[in-house]
Parts: structure tokens; C-alpha cells; sequence
């Protein structure tokens, strides 16, 4: 977004809602890729797809013993001088899995080890006994695009969801739409914190945004002809049993 959140909502004709819309705005970070092989990538650098570069003291995450497939990682240094790194926890990694063959289900994980303490995991064998019951997912890794830039992004309630912060009128809900199109811009929405982008019901009631990530096609992430998936929490907590308790989801066009 080339120009300021003040001169786009003059530009719509909103300068009555001015400093409420101000007021609702969260700030997040969002993020660029690109493809690169996993053994040019540096162990423990923030990336999307490949393998994980986990501790030897931390398992892949499972559900019911059938392993999660890893989405991607990102190292905490890489956001410090944003501001959003105040919600987050100041060292390590954060770890992102989903199960790739389903519409939700997924972990997160966090990490304070040293790039010097990771191996890269391959995806993991699974028990016999469970193979007889559930088939092994159809994708077990993506292709590895290394994230090579975060910038900061204004993020705005999606106009689905505007009647929970204003009461606009029918033109004054359409200004809004071009304000919030003109915040968006028309790059990939992969982001850090601030509100997500619905593309069906959304999420839970009182949970936060932590990820969302869009589809990739160098990275052969597709979310059902076209969507998102969303990492959420019903606090910013990033103990143990804080990331227990994530919904992840995706939603699609």
C-alpha cells in the first residue's frame, strides 16, 4: 500500500468514520516467497513448504498417531523491528503443520533452539496399526519456497464482517469496500496477526488470527480451487498448553 490509511479514506468519501476505522485497524506482517531447493535454505530460516528443521528432543505433531504434514516455519528474529513481535514470543521458531488431506485439523509448535541444535525431519513413518484404519496422506510435504521479505500491512475488517464495527448505509458500505480493496492491494495474503480474510463463516468467535496463508503454486499449496488456511487462538499464548488448544482451518472460494 503506496499511500497512508488517512488519504485513503478521504479518497473513498469516509472522513466521517475516520478515526473509528483508525481505531479498527490492527497492524500485521505479511510475507513474500519464493522458490528455492530446502538444501539452499539456511536450517532454522523462515521458509514455506520442505522439511522442518526440528530439535532431536521434538516429534512432528500427530493427531490419534497419523502425522501432520509441515506448512511452514518462521524465525522470530526475522520480525523483531515489527510491531507486532510484542505479541510474539522473542526467540526461535514457530512451527506450522496442517492435515493436508482435510478441510481442518493442524499444530503449531515453538521453539527457542539454536539453528546449530535442528536437524531436518523427514515426514514420519507411521505405525502399521494405523495404516489399517486411515490411508497415509496423499501429500506428505510441499515444495520448499524460501520467505525472503516482511513488511508491515495495515489490516482492516473484512466488509463480510463490518456491521460488527460501524453501522454504514448502503453507499457508505460500498465506500468501504474500495477502501478496504485499495488497502488490500493484489499481492499474496500471507499474514501474521491482524484480522483474517474470510472467505466463508470465518473463524471462531473471540479467537485471534496468528497465520494465514494463501495458496502457492510454486510451493504446490492449493486449497480447493482457490483459499486460505488459518492458524488461530483463542489467546496469543505460546506455552504448551496455550498451542494446544489452536483451531486451524481452511476455507476456499
Amino acid at each position: 500500500m503506496d499511500k497512508d490509511l488517512e488519504s485513503l479514506i478521504s479518497e473513498c468519501g469516509l472522513e466521517e468514520f475516520s478515526d473509528r476505522i483508525k481505531s479498527s485497524a490492527r497492524s500485521s506482517v505479511r510475507f513474500k516467497t519464493k522458490p528455492k531447493a530446502d538444501a539452499d535454505i539456511p536450517s532454522g530460516a523462515s521458509k514455506l513448504g520442505g522439511k522442518p528443521d526440528l530439535p532431536r528432543n521434538v516429534e512432528c505433531p500427530t493427531d490419534s498417531g497419523m502425522p501432520y504434514v509441515f506448512l511452514c516455519q518462521i524465525c522470530m528474529e526475522d520480525l523483531g523491528s515489527f510491531e507486532i513481535s510484542k505479541n510474539l514470543p522473542k526467540q526461535g521458531r514457530l512451527y506450522f503443520f496442517i492435515a493436508a488431506d482435510s478441510m481442518e485439523g493442524g499444530a503449531i509448535v515453538h521453539d527457542e533452539s539454536s539453528p546449530d541444535e535442528l536437524e531436518r525431519r523427514d515426514f514420519p513413518e507411521i505405525d502399521e496399526e494405523i495404516l489399517e484404519f486411515e490411508e497415509k496422506p496423499q501429500t506428505t510435504e510441499f515444495n520448499a519456497a524460501s520467505i525472503y521479505s516482511f513488511y508491515s500491512h495495515v489490516s482492516l475488517p473484512h466488509p463480510k464482517e463490518i456491521h460488527s464495527y460501524f453501522e454504514f448505509s448502503e453507499d457508505e458500505r460500498k465506500q468501504y469496500e474500495l477502501l478496504f480493496e485499495a488497502v488490500e492491494g493484489e499481492e499474496s495474503m500471507h499474514q501474521l496477526l491482524g484480522y483474517n480474510y474470510p472467505l466463508q463463516a470465518g473463524m471462531i468467535p473471540e479467537h485471534h488470527l496468528l497465520l494465514q496463508v494463501d495458496e502457492e503454486q510454486t510451493a504446490g499449496l492449493s486449497w480447493v480451487d482457490g483459499g486460505l488456511v488459518y492458524f488461530t487462538l483463542p489467546e496469543l499464548d505460546f506455552s504448551c498448553q496455550g498451542l494446544a488448544k489452536a483451531y486451524v482451518f481452511v476455507e476456499f472460494l
